[in-house]
């Protein structure tokens, strides 16, 4: 039962560092302290995402992926034009792999990011 005054009562208990970091993370993830956080968990009280931080972060994912994706578009469109002109050159062709592997850690980055929001919003 919840009690109209102030907070005037510690609980203190004893963690390891790589614990205390941990639990900081958390509750910094979803926009708490880590008292709050603490409390809210243990007293099985909902725990919700951070959604400011989650709709930027959203919002920035999309922007990398455009990004990336007009690059692709870019070299694909200078890659057809030297193929039909017959000066397709190593160069070209080294540049091109690099932006691949460039647009594939991207995206590796991107999907390591979504699966921690989702677990996020799922807790």
């Amino acid at each position: 039962m919840e009690e109209k005054n102030t907070k005037s009562t510690e609980i203190k208990f004893r963690c390891y560092p790589s614990e205390k970091k941990k639990i900081q993370g958390l509750a910094k993830d979803f926009g708490l302290n880590t008292s709050e956080y603490i409390l809210r968990k243990s007293l099985d009280h909902p725990v919700k995402g951070n959604h400011k931080k989650i709709t930027q972060t959203i919002h920035s994912l999309n922007l990398e992926l455009s990004r990336s994706g007009n690059n692709i578009n870019q070299f694909t469109k200078v890659a057809n034009t030297h193929l039909k002109t017959g000066r397709f050159s190593k160069e070209l062709y080294s540049q091109f792999q690099k932006e691949l592997e460039n647009h594939m850690e991207i995206r590796q980055q991107l999907n390591a990011t979504i699966r921690k929001l989702i677990k996020i919003m799922i807790e």
